[in-house]
C-alpha cells in the first residue's frame, strides 16, 4: 500500500506492526481468548466526519477514510447477516486489494479470527486449510467455483463483489 505522503507500507512492515500491537496488548493484560471491543460505525453521518485520505492506489484513486470504513462497515454487516459471530473464523482467499484489508478490518470489528489463504492455494491446500479451520465464512474471489469445497467444511461462501 502507498500512503498519500508516498510512504509504501510492505506486507512485512504491516505485520512488523501487528506484531508491536499485540506485544503491547499482552503487556496489558489481554490474554488469548480475551475479547476486545470494536465498533462497527451505525450511519453514514458517523463515517461522514472521516473524510482524510487513507489510501492511495497505483492508479492514483484516493479512498479517504471514510469510504474505507463505508467498506469495512458494509463488510461486517455482510458477514454478520452470513452468522458470523465473535471467536468465529473467516478464510480468506483474496487477491491483495482496499476491500481484502477492509475485510480483515471486518472481521476484527466483530470479533471473528481472519485466515488470509495464498491465491496460489490449489484446491488440495483449501480442502486442507478449511478441514483445519472450520471456518463460519469463506471469502473467495469470485471467478474461483469454490461453492462445493465451502459447502463441504460448512462454510458461507462469499466474494468482495
Amino acid at each position: 500500500l502507498t500512503l498519500r505522503d508516498g510512504t509504501v507500507i510492505t506486507g512485512a512492515a504491516f505485520l512488523a506492526t501487528v506484531a508491536q500491537q499485540a506485544h503491547a496488548l499482552r503487556a496489558a493484560g489481554v490474554h488469548p481468548g480475551d475479547r476486545i471491543a470494536a465498533q462497527v460505525p451505525k450511519s453514514p453521518q458517523a463515517l461522514a466526519a472521516r473524510t482524510a485520505p487513507l489510501l492511495t492506489l497505483r492508479d492514483g484513486t484516493v479512498i479517504t477514510g471514510a469510504a474505507f470504513l463505508a467498506i469495512v462497515a458494509q463488510q461486517a454487516h455482510a458477514l454478520r447477516a452470513a452468522g458470523v459471530r465473535p471467536g468465529d473464523r473467516i478464510a480468506a482467499q483474496v487477491p491483495k486489494s482496499p476491500q481484502a484489508l477492509a475485510a480483515w478490518g471486518a472481521a476484527v470489528a466483530l470479533g471473528a479470527v481472519f485466515l488470509p489463504l495464498n491465491t496460489a492455494y490449489t484446491d488440495a491446500e483449501l480442502d486442507y486449510f478449511l478441514a483445519d479451520a472450520a471456518p463460519r465464512v469463506l471469502l473467495a474471489d469470485p471467478a474461483r467455483a469454490l461453492d462445493r469445497l465451502a459447502a463441504r467444511h460448512g462454510a458461507a461462501l462469499l466474494t468482495l463483489d
